[in-house]
């Protein structure tokens, strides 16, 4: 496509982007510490990279919207430290291609446009034919100078503690790499190295419960505090649901399940916001949640000037985060990092019923981020076509059981 924005790495962006990372997640994004102790596998694999003994796929976890920074300033500013404390050298500039989702150009300034291609990002649409896009990612999995770092996930997922599903297009970029890499008779193994953030909200997070149940009531106009913590849970996330089924009974006359079950009244609720989003472009409600949600974004990205933008850009948000409550994400839990997420992710519901995005999402809260990396995979082509998919599927299972197995 004429508007595609090939990345075209540059030291100016680069350099750039290295000076005001630090200074960005610590004080805008409220990240107070790293702890890169747990990234050795990472650092080893980055460097048999760069010594031309492999090909890398970088495949992160993304539960917040502050993990491409954290990552970024991983791999640009602290690996090379990690690798001197492991007894070898990285290259001078190490950097990563990180993919991102081409819509979001669609809300980007003329800053942003040069930035992006500066830094070597690279602008994908999964959800149509992107020649450009795939033409780009094959070249740069076999000739880049850096390997290439994507979020399998497809989007922020909002728990640290659990994975979500993931997209199959990273087993296929590395079949791609294999297949071109052997066109040139190169046998170089091809590695998927999984690596996850957790957030820890610090030594005062009972005070930061506190001040989240507070603003919680407030905005549901309630008076919740049970002492089980679970049961608390329950009723803010059954006040949460009564004010948005409310919402859409009476705004959208939309109809509801008349389960009493909580995931049952959350999939209802989450079914028919997408299909109101859905129903004004045409678009079929089928396929999986995210699936829905990356189409139904790629459509809003392709008709900016359409009259309801702003009432179908919420309802996509609204399903968005409300797909993601779970109450037994803290069930047999005392974790209070746990907790704060949740409470957080319901701030987030009322924000988005209120008309908000995930820009303004409820963040001022100071957490430290623990970068963990996991098991490298390696692909590796079946001498059988006809087992390809069955392959690929395995694959896929394992890089979201090793992404799991690294965020508990």
């Amino acid at each position: 496509m004429s508007n595609y924005l090939a990345p075209n790495f540059r030291r100016l962006p680069f350099h750039i982007m290295r000076c005001v990372l630090k200074p960005t997640l610590r004080f805008h994004e409220k990240i107070v510490s790293i702890d890169d102790s747990n990234t050795k596998t990472l650092v080893n694999e980055l460097k048999e990279f760069q010594d031309g003994k492999s090909r890398l796929i970088i495949a992160f976890r993304h539960p917040s919207k502050h993990d491409p920074a954290i990552f970024m300033h991983l791999i640009d500013n602290r690996v090379k430290k990690r690798a001197k404390k492991e007894g070898f050298k990285l290259n001078r500039l190490t950097h990563a291609h990180f993919v991102y989702g081409q819509w979001i150009l669609t809300w980007t300034n003329r800053t942003g446009k040069w930035f992006l291609p500066g830094i070597g990002a690279i602008p994908v649409n999964n959800k149509s034919k992107d020649i450009s896009g795939i033409k780009t990612i094959r070249e740069l999995l076999v000739n880049g100078k850096f390997p290439i770092a994507i979020a399998p996930e497809g989007q922020v997922t909002y728990h640290n503690h659990k994975c979500g599903e993931l997209e199959s297009g990273i087993i296929s970029m590395a079949s791609w790499c294999k297949e071109d890499m052997l066109k040139k008779g190169l046998e170089t193994p091809i590695k998927i190295m999984p690596i996850t953030v957790k957030y820890d909200y610090g030594k005062n997070k009972k005070r930061e419960i506190l001040k989240l149940t507070t603003l919680l009531n407030k905005a549901l106009g309630s008076d919740i505090s049970t002492a089980t913590r679970r049961i608390e849970a329950e009723l803010f996330t059954l006040a949460t649901i009564n004010i948005a089924e409310e919402k859409y009974r009476d705004k959208f006359n939309v109809t509801l399940t008349d389960s009493f079950e909580t995931e049952d009244r959350i999939n209802s609720l989450c079914d028919s916001v997408l299909k109101l989003g859905e129903k004004y472009f045409n678009l079929p409600a089928d396929g999986t949640f995210l699936n829905r949600i990356l189409t139904l974004r790629e459509s809003i990205s392709r008709n900016m000037d359409i009259p309801e933008l702003n009432v179908v850009l919420n309802h996509m948000e609204v399903a968005d985060i409300l797909e993601y409550i779970d109450p037994d994400y803290i069930l047999d839990s005392n974790d209070d990092n746990r907790y704060i997420e949740f409470l957080l992710n319901l701030l987030d519901v009322i924000n988005r019923l209120n008309g908000g995005t995930i820009g303004t999402r409820y963040y001022n809260i100071k957490k430290h981020a623990n970068i963990i990396s996991g098991e490298s995979i390696e692909y590796k082509e079946t001498a059988n076509k006809s087992e390809k998919k069955a392959q690929m599927d395995l694959l896929n299972s394992q890089l979201y059981n090793e992404l799991n197995r690294i965020s508990q």
